[in-house]
């Protein structure tokens, strides 16, 4: 796209939307500390811009906290009637993912980083839901489960957890 005869405007905002939105909060507040004038609410408009993009990092965070529910229940649960649903929804639940990071790229390298802060709660609710099901909980064994997770598995279309031995 061109903005004027003969340059072409950054295309950051098409490519990454996260970092497009972090820059642009930055350039708005330099440029109302350098008091240009234009009479802008710079400071708010900032704030607006990053708040665009802190959205796509919350969707992030939670697709990723669903998906690795989905994972513990597949991999944990010996229940075999939902299993089928929850492999489909986990697939809904990475494509989505995976639109939230290919508009904002920036953001797939920190997953792990989400994934760790994600950890805890994943852990508390999923034991929540067994127990609610009457499903047995060996504590420690979901978070020793996520800890050994390997990244890429996460994403992977792929990968689906084989169910549990049945209980007897």
């Amino acid at each position: 796209m061109m903005d004027e005869p003969g340059r072409r405007r950054d295309s950051l905002y098409e490519t990454d939307f996260f970092r497009w939105t972090q820059e642009q909060a930055e350039r708005l507040r330099r440029a109302g500390a350098e008091r240009v004038n234009a009479p802008l609410d710079w400071e708010n408009l900032a704030e607006e811009i990053e708040s665009l993009g802190r959205r796509d990092r919350r969707e992030a965070t939670s697709l990723l906290s669903l998906i690795l529910i989905h994972l513990v229940k597949l991999a944990h649960s010996p229940r075999s009637e939902p299993r089928r649903g929850w492999i489909k929804e986990l697939r809904a639940f990475r494509k989505r993912l995976d639109r939230v990071l290919r508009d904002s790229p920036s953001l797939a390298a920190r997953v792990p980083d989400f994934v760790s802060e994600e950890r805890g709660r994943v852990t508390e609710l999923t034991e929540g839901l067994f127990l609610e099901q009457g499903e047995p909980v060996d504590e420690g064994r979901i978070a020793a489960y996520l800890d050994a997770l390997p990244m890429d598995a996460i994403r992977d279309e792929a990968f689906i957890p084989d169910p549990p031995e049945p209980l007897p």
